[in-house]
């Protein structure tokens, strides 16, 4: 039901985009080298999830990697389509860019280009966001307290949709920043494993994770993406005792 849900919203804005940018920017001669191409991008993401119900091949595996990156990347391009529609529209009214203009061949060759660049940097930005391990600290003072502890120092951690293609040595540094933090209680808040428990990666990452200490222990709750991934059982976090 979710992939459904998904495959819709997928499509409808992808009409759109298709649309307005025939419209806006694709030239007699060209229109038929950008169905090709825009066909091409747009089958990647359900091709991939129709290859990948097992997830072993290699070439399903790829497909859907792409995919990952594809669907933000369709976002992005479709929101800034809408903003300069909405841009366009504004000026209707006042005709501070005249039509003229966005007919031209300036406009077409420079409004396409900076929409997919601004797209395309979005995503980029996004990945090295991503990648990026940082700890973000707070101090919060409870009045009352029923406890002796006088101090409890607690490791939050959520979303890391772990699966094949993430490299190993990601999820290594995570667990270095962890241990010089010394959590007294280590907490993940769910949407860490996306793959199939039962591949040799992912048991890599159970094995980083089973050697994470605190005080009090480990405690996780199940995301969405664990129920699609399979791991609605838990034994992702069971296995390394969390």
């Amino acid at each position: 039901m979710f992939r459904t849900i998904l495959t819709l919203t997928y499509i409808v804005p992808n009409i759109y985009l298709f649309t307005r940018i025939w419209h806006l920017f694709i030239r007699k001669d060209q229109r038929t080298y950008y169905v090709l191409i825009y066909l091409l991008l747009f089958l990647v993401y359900p091709v991939s999830n129709f290859l990948n119900e097992d997830g072993t091949a290699f070439g399903a595996r790829v497909l859907s990697a792409t995919a990952d990156y594809l669907l933000p990347f369709f976002l992005y391009l479709f929101l800034f389509m809408l903003l300069l529609d909405i841009l366009l529209l504004i000026n209707l009214p006042f005709r501070k860019v005249t039509l003229e203009w966005i007919k031209s061949r300036s406009f077409r060759r420079a409004g396409l280009p900076v929409i997919v660049c601004c797209s395309l940097a979005v995503v980029i930005a996004g990945i090295i966001n991503f990648n990026t391990i940082r700890t973000t600290e707070y101090q919060i003072t409870i009045p009352g307290k029923l406890s002796e502890i006088s101090h409890l120092r607690i490791a939050f951690v959520s979303d890391f949709h772990l699966q094949e293609s993430t490299g190993i040595h990601f999820v290594e540094k995570f667990a270095s920043e962890i241990d010089k933090i010394q959590p007294d209680l280590m907490l993940f808040g769910g949407d860490i494993a996306e793959g199939d428990g039962n591949s040799q990666k992912m048991a890599g990452f159970e094995r980083i994770f089973s050697n994470i200490k605190a005080r009090y222990g480990l405690y996780g709750v199940l995301g969405n993406h664990e129920h699609y991934a399979g791991q609605d059982k838990g034994s992702f976090f069971s296995n390394p005792g969390i």
